[in-house]
């Protein structure tokens, strides 16, 4: 999608608004590799040292990450559909 983001002016080198960045950051804290709340074990067949995790905000924070991808994802289909359309017309 990066021909999308050259038509239409917006960005899409990743970059993420700074409260996107502070939940993913409470995120990582919490799972900073991504895998301890995926596998029962350490990838050596460790156990996980303890931790103390708010699922309620870990749950929260995921909520809204997911909500800001979501909307990025419609805002660029809908820039797509468009310049689909404009190409259409001029073709």
């Amino acid at each position: 999608m990066a021909a999308l983001g050259e038509h239409t002016g917006h960005s899409t080198d990743g970059a993420c608004p700074e409260s996107v960045e502070g939940l993913i950051r409470v995120l990582d804290a919490h799972d900073e590799r991504g895998d301890r709340f995926r596998y029962p074990t350490e990838k050596g067949g460790g156990a996980y040292l303890s931790t103390v995790a708010d699922l309620e905000d870990l749950y929260r924070a995921h909520e809204l990450i997911t909500g800001f991808c979501d909307a990025v994802y419609t805002q660029l289909e809908v820039e797509r559909d468009l310049l689909d359309g404009f190409n259409a017309t001029a073709g």
